[in-house]
């Protein structure tokens, strides 16, 4: 990722719950953050249910201006191109899904023979 970043690092940051902003030069820069959560549940033996989210994160900016002109040392060209519109973008993805968690005991017999 092209750009400096409040702590003059050249490589993406982690997610950006760590108080850093990223801070660019360029004057076509977009910067891409993605949020995903599913919903979660735990059943311990005891009967308690714990419905918490699970979450992942992951950060992408690239420069507009260099599009297809900006090469690598394999060769590769990249698809996306120079289109795009600079700024900030914000993208949730929310499951629909529950994700069940349950404590299960086996039998003492199932123990003996396995």
């Amino acid at each position: 990722m092209d750009g400096t970043f409040a702590d003059n690092s050249t490589q993406d940051p982690p997610f950006q719950t760590d108080s850093t902003f990223p801070q660019t030069t360029e004057n076509n820069y977009m910067f891409q953050y993605f949020l995903k959560v599913v919903s979660t549940q735990f059943r311990t033996l005891g009967e308690w249910v714990i419905n918490t989210h699970q979450y992942s994160t992951t950060q992408f900016g690239r420069d507009l201006g260099k599009g297809n002109k900006e090469g690598n040392q394999l060769g590769l060209q990249v698809a996306h191109g120079a289109s795009g519109i600079p700024g900030v973008f914000l993208n949730y993805d929310i499951s629909p899904i529950l994700v069940v968690h349950s404590e299960t005991r086996q039998s003492f017999a199932h123990f003996l023979t396995s």
